[in-house]
């Protein structure tokens, strides 16, 4: 799975605004844990969810941007 997309279903996940554990992120994503580790880790560095593996504001307005077709 590219990257982006395993990245936009972890953030789909954490939509609920709840903490996650590690182990319920990556059976919900599907992925293996090195790589959902990866991400949350960029994730993390921008911002868009905090270390306890939860959505923040920007992560909430990232979701509510506009696709394009």
């Amino acid at each position: 799975m590219p990257a982006k997309k395993a990245a936009d279903k972890i953030m789909e996940f954490l939509r609920t605004g709840k903490s996650h554990e590690l182990n319920e992120i990556v059976k919900a994503v599907e992925l293996p844990e090195w790589e959902v580790e990866k991400i949350l880790n960029f994730l993390a560095e921008t911002d868009f969810i905090e270390k306890n593996f939860r959505i923040t504001r920007l992560g909430l307005k990232f979701l509510k941007l506009p696709t394009l077709t």
